[in-house]
């Protein structure tokens, strides 16, 4: 994104360590390109040789970019382990963000020549590539230097030497020679906190096997008890992936557990490596959670936008690695009904998520109740907002049991009236409870003196409901 070089070389200083839009770990996306001489090529056939792949995404007015090329890094890489050197490895320069030929000449708008003494292909995204490449690589600056193993696993390598590309490369999985070898690539489901009493469990599985992959068994356990067992049905030839859901597990009390995924006989033989067979993850169910709604519209950069939910301090959910070139986005929370949280929204570049013609938004929601709703114009950073689970019909005080709280602002007491035999919680905007204590009286006095100066909100639980208050102090 061309946004001003300065503000653009800030962000890579402050974001190049700490913020990766590709997670390590991930399956490169396959491309079939054209560089700047017309000649194609296909990333996977590089792979399939058993070669490592290194992929400078760069853009031609891009400062940082361009002292890494001067370095002429990737150029040894190329030189020494590439086809004239011991053919170990494939370097490519893709610059991503639809440079001209004449900026990669070196002309108006570039950093320098990019072309001259570079030996490995350079390919733009200027017709006929398109900026595919870069959506499908969730590119979120520059420059952005990806190592690629054969098995198609991505590993973010940034500004490193030659010797540590080189380094990282030796530390791939050889190509595997097994004929019938499945691994369990990714569990993504379950983990967390479930309000529901059933999971559904989804995983990704990769063919490690030279043999095409046409069948296989997927087993569910929880706490080590199979609970049901999937067919799963393909065709996958070797390294490629397949996202599987499994039968939905039901009938599951409130507690913790310790689900895992086990498969097993490939093409219906025995699995030539078992230790890739499995993977484990935990998740609690909680049945009297509510089940709260985030909708999260981001703008053209979804990469860039990340939130977290914190109860009481801690950090309890959160929600990042939005790149998949999607832009909506709707997550099913389970929080505590009556519980008040802290949610927190951030833009890694700092400009909300307001750009490229979309303006994104943010709801939080419960029983049709909104609690948060946030323009992405609304913040640039980050940006922090209390909400507390409460239905429409139980988020004021008047009318309620004729609970009173007064005065409101207040410069050192509360009083509570017709609340008796209730627990009452007073909470800072970071969530966190300064607070608490139990009614027993009708009318009580609270002490709030030792507080800052500021906006909290006040939770009164009685047997039949929770009132939420917000108020004042201003000493």
């Amino acid at each position: 994104m061309k946004k001003s070089l300065l503000s653009f070389l800030v962000s890579i200083m402050l974001s190049i360590s700490a913020f990766a839009q590709m997670p390590d770990g991930s399956i490169a996306p396959n491309w079939t390109l054209t560089d700047i001489n017309g000649t194609s090529y296909t990333l996977y056939d590089y792979l399939d040789a058993g070669k490592s792949v290194v992929i400078d995404f760069s853009a031609v007015w891009c400062g940082p970019c361009w002292s890494y090329h001067e370095t002429h890094t990737l150029r040894d890489v190329y030189n020494n382990y590439g086809p004239s050197g011991t053919d170990e490895m494939m370097v490519f320069f893709i610059e991503g963000d639809q440079g001209t030929l004449a900026e990669l000449q070196g002309g108006s708008g570039s950093q320098g020549d990019w072309i001259t003494g570079t030996p490995y292909p350079i390919i733009p995204t200027y017709a006929p590539n398109g900026n595919a490449v870069t959506s499908a690589y969730q590119i979120a600056y520059w420059p952005t230097v990806y190592l690629i193993c054969p098995d198609r696993v991505i590993t973010e390598v940034g500004q490193a030497t030659a010797a540590q590309i080189y380094s990282e490369a030796q530390n791939c999985p050889a190509l595997c020679t097994n004929t019938n070898d499945v691994k369990v690539f990714s569990l993504t489901e379950p983990d967390g906190i479930y309000c529901a009493t059933s999971i559904t469990p989804e995983l990704t599985i990769q063919n490690y096997g030279t043999a095409t992959l046409t069948s296989l068994t997927i087993k569910s356990l929880i706490d080590g008890t199979v609970q049901n067992t999937y067919d799963w049905t393909g065709n996958l030839d070797q390294y490629y992936t397949d996202d599987v859901t499994m039968p939905t597990i039901s009938g599951l009390s409130d507690g913790n557990y310790t689900f895992t995924i086990q498969t097993e006989n490939p093409n219906e033989v025995s699995d030539e490596d078992t230790i890739n067979d499995s993977e484990s993850s935990s998740f609690s169910i909680n049945s009297q959670g509510a089940d709260v709604t985030l909708d999260l519209l981001t703008d053209d950069y979804p990469e860039e936008t990340s939130w977290e939910i914190k109860y009481n301090g801690n950090v309890i959910t959160s929600g990042d690695n939005y790149n998949d070139g999607q832009h909506h986005y709707i997550e099913s929370l389970c929080l505590t009904p009556g519980e008040c949280y802290n949610f927190t929204i951030y833009d890694d570049y700092g400009d909300g998520m307001n750009y490229g013609g979309v303006t994104g938004n943010v709801e939080i929601s419960y029983n049709g109740t909104t609690l948060i709703s946030l323009s992405g114009d609304g913040f640039t950073s980050s940006h922090t907002e209390e909400f507390c689970v409460i239905d429409s019909d139980v988020n004021e005080i008047s009318g309620i049991n004729n609970i009173e709280i007064y005065p409101n602002p207040t410069s050192c007491s509360l009083y509570i009236v017709n609340a008796e035999n209730s627990l009452v919680n007073i909470y800072n905007i970071l969530g966190e409870i300064v607070y608490s204590t139990f009614l027993k009286e009708n009318k009580t006095s609270l002490d709030i003196s030792n507080l800052h100066n500021g906006t909290y909100i006040v939770k009164i639980q009685t047997e039949d409901n929770i009132i939420i208050k917000e108020i004042l102090l201003n000493k």
